[in-house]
């Protein structure tokens, strides 16, 4: 039996956002954790964003430590949203405050294909539910996003 080989990382954000829009059937984890190109090109997020929107490839996103923020969540959200081949998203070490928690909690009442959410370690400038309990929409579900969990709840509802 053959190991399975870890896919290479994109040269650039720029080359993730291509092979998404092109919908790349070999690019089905995108891994752009402390990119330095991502950390200050702030309006490469939402290209990102509209890339994943349509594509039917990608099942895992990663965005570690890219100082990203709640605007950026607000530009996920949208993915989340309209994206059900998405199975994880991991958005641990970022600047995610409460208000990009919560949009990324709402976007998950409409998200069927979403099964992890890593939120740990933020840098904010508040306290952040990374370690937290998010509500979801789905009453029969209970799903585990890293150390935090979904659990079926009020969709405007966050809590600790």
């Amino acid at each position: 039996m053959t190991a399975k080989m870890p896919l290479p990382r994109p040269s650039s954000p720029t080359d993730a956002v291509n092979r998404l829009r092109i919908d790349d059937p070999t690019y089905v984890q995108c891994d752009l954790s402390r990119n330095a190109v991502l950390q200050t090109a702030k309006s490469l997020v939402p290209q990102l964003c509209e890339a994943l929107a349509c594509n039917t490839r990608c099942r895992e996103l990663s965005l570690v430590g890219c100082q990203l923020d709640d605007s950026a969540c607000e530009s996920l959200s949208l993915v989340l949203r309209s994206n059900s081949t998405l199975t994880s998203l991991n958005l641990e070490e970022n600047r995610v405050n409460n208000a990009g928690a919560q949009l990324l909690a709402d976007a998950l009442c409409e998200n069927a294909g979403l099964v992890a959410l890593n939120l740990l370690n933020q840098r904010g400038t508040q306290p952040a539910y990374g370690d937290a309990t998010l509500a979801a929409c789905e009453p029969t579900a209970l799903r585990t996003y890293g150390d935090a969990t979904l659990a079926a709840c009020e969709p405007t509802a966050l809590r600790t």
